[in-house]
């Protein structure tokens, strides 16, 4: 069958698709590289929708990041010390880690966070 190629050149080969996107995020990805841990994160947003049912509540939390990365530690700590699962939640307590870690980065992404150090 007859192609052209992605410079608009006549070639007889078989056509492979092309996409430049070196260098650019691949947030798809994390499916496949993280696809456990992304579902205990679902976990702990699916808890929190039952705890605190209006959805941008962890927004408006005051001094929130300080406040996240506090939870942060203290699930990061009670895991170190061999405690696995939150008493709370009946969930893992890295899920927390992780979820309390994608806050602070949401919301200094979102620059309701500002980095003032």
């Amino acid at each position: 069958m007859d192609y052209y190629d992605y410079k608009g050149e006549f070639t007889q080969e078989s056509m492979e698709g092309l996409k430049f996107d070196n260098s650019k995020p691949m947030p798809g990805a994390m499916v496949k590289i993280f696809p456990d841990a992304l579902m205990e994160v679902g976990k702990c947003i699916e808890y929190g929708t039952h705890k605190y049912p209006e959805v941008d509540n962890w927004k408006k939390v005051e001094n929130a990041e300080q406040r996240y990365l506090d939870a942060l530690m203290r699930h990061l700590l009670k895991h170190h010390r061999g405690d696995r699962e939150d008493d709370e939640s009946h969930l893992l307590h890295l899920s927390h880690v992780a979820w309390n870690a994608l806050a602070i980065l949401q919301l200094y992404l979102e620059g309701i966070y500002k980095d003032d150090n």
